[in-house]
């Protein structure tokens, strides 16, 4: 199941793009060139809201050329949550972001449950 595969390492990337956004001024003020560094909190808070995104258009995707099942759509009663965790990564700082990473582990959890789900039913007629 490649789907689950791709929404998987999505969540993963944004999870690594988070951890290095609550970094970043750390690791420039030891000059480490990590890729938090390189990037800078523009770059993670981008990063960290396409890694958000991807799992969203790779299951339309999937069932648009019948690789996945419509109930697959489930998926999409989690994107107000991710709506939310984008917003707060995207406008606050400090304690916030690390609610965000229990967030974040949440959200993947849920999608991956939902996709789960959603492969699980029977196929479309």
């Amino acid at each position: 199941m490649a789907l689950a595969a791709i929404c998987l390492a999505s969540f993963a990337a944004a999870l690594l793009a988070l951890d290095g956004l609550r970094r970043v001024e750390d690791d420039r003020a030891r000059g480490r060139r990590t890729p938090g560094a390189r990037l800078g909190r523009t770059g993670l808070k981008v990063a960290y809201s396409v890694a958000l995104v991807v799992p969203y258009l790779a299951v339309p995707l999937a069932w648009a050329l019948e690789a996945a099942p419509t109930a697959a759509l489930l998926t999409f009663l989690t994107a107000p949550f991710a709506m939310r965790l984008g917003d707060t990564v995207s406008h606050r700082v400090g304690a916030p972001l690390a609610a965000a990473v229990s967030g974040t582990m949440l959200l993947g959890g849920a999608f991956l449950v939902l996709l789960a789900i959603g492969a699980a039913a029977l196929p479309d007629p």
